[in-house]
C-alpha cells in the first residue's frame, strides 16, 4: 500500500514476528515493485520492544528508541514493570523521558490484540519511536466489559494466542479507549468503529472455505452478537 503512493515513502521498515512471513513478504515486494524493494529494511521479531532485555536481537529492535538512527540515548533503559495492567503511570512517565525516534507512521493491521504483554504496553514504547507530529494507525479487537474470567483468563489466551491482559484488563468503552491513548501521550485521536463493518463480511467469507474455518465463522458471529468491537485507530504524537 506505501509502495503504491505517489511518491514512495524514502525507506520503510517492514517488521514481522515469524520468519516465514518476511519471506512471503519479501516475495511479494519483489514481484509487485522490484524497483522499489530497496527501501524495505526486514526484521523478524516480537512486535514488542522490550527495554529490560539486554540480548542482541532486542537491541536491535525497530522500535527501540536508543537505536542509533533513532535519537540519544541517556544510557538506561526504561522499565517494564512485570505486574503491568491499566494502572502504568510509572512506566508512561519514564517513557515520555526519553528522546523521540524519527519514524513518520507506525502501521499495524489486524495484530496488534496478539502483542505481549499488553497493547498499553507497545503504544506506550511505540510513541517514544515516532517522530514529534508522527502518526500510529491500527486495527484493534476489544472484548466486552463483561467477558468472563472463565473465557478471558482460561479459554481464549489458548484458542486464540492473546495474552490475558489484552482480554481482561481493556478500557471498557471507546471514550475510556481514547482517554488511555491520551494518557500515555498521543493527541488528535480518532477512534472508528468498524464491526458491523467487518465482523459479518469476515464470518460470511470463512463459511465459504469450509472445513476448520467454519468454526472460526461461528466464532467470529458469536463475538459480533456478544458485543466484542472491531476498531480502527489514528492518533498522533504532539509536535
Amino acid at each position: 500500500m506505501h509502495l503504491s503512493q505517489s511518491p514512495p515513502p524514502s525507506s520503510l521498515i517492514a517488521l514481522t514476528s515469524l520468519r516465514s512471513e518476511t519471506t512471503q513478504a519479501q516475495e511479494l515486494i519483489q514481484d509487485r515493485h522490484p524497483e522499489l524493494a530497496h527501501i524495505v529494511t526486514w526484521h523478524t521479531n516480537s512486535a514488542s520492544f522490550h527495554p529490560s532485555s539486554t540480548s542482541p536481537k532486542n537491541l536491535e529492535h525497530p522500535l527501540n528508541p536508543m537505536k542509533g538512527y533513532m535519537g540519544t540515548s541517556d544510557g538506561s533503559p526504561a522499565p517494564v514493570e512485570e505486574d503491568y495492567n491499566e494502572e502504568f503511570d510509572d512506566v508512561v512517565a519514564e517513557m515520555q523521558q526519553k528522546p523521540s525516534g524519527g519514524y513518520d507512521l507506525i502501521y499495524i493491521l489486524d495484530s496488534i490484540y496478539h502483542f505481549p504483554p499488553a497493547v498499553p504496553h507497545f503504544l506506550t514504547t511505540a510513541i517514544q519511536s515516532l517522530s514529534l507530529g508522527g502518526v500510529i494507525v491500527y486495527t484493534d479487537i476489544v472484548p466486552p466489559a463483561n467477558l468472563s474470567s472463565w473465557l478471558g483468563y482460561w479459554t481464549l489466551p489458548t484458542v486464540l494466542g492473546v495474552p490475558t491482559r489484552n482480554l481482561m484488563n481493556r478500557p471498557k468503552d471507546l471514550e475510556a479507549y481514547k482517554a488511555q491513548l491520551e494518557k500515555i501521550g498521543y493527541v488528535n485521536v480518532r477512534i472508528e468503529d468498524w464491526t458491523k463493518e467487518v465482523f459479518p463480511g469476515f464470518a460470511k467469507f470463512l463459511w465459504t472455505k469450509g472445513g476448520f474455518w467454519k468454526g472460526v465463522a461461528k466464532g467470529v458471529e458469536w463475538a459480533f452478537k456478544t458485543d466484542w468491537k472491531f476498531i480502527a485507530v489514528r492518533a498522533e504524537k504532539k509536535e
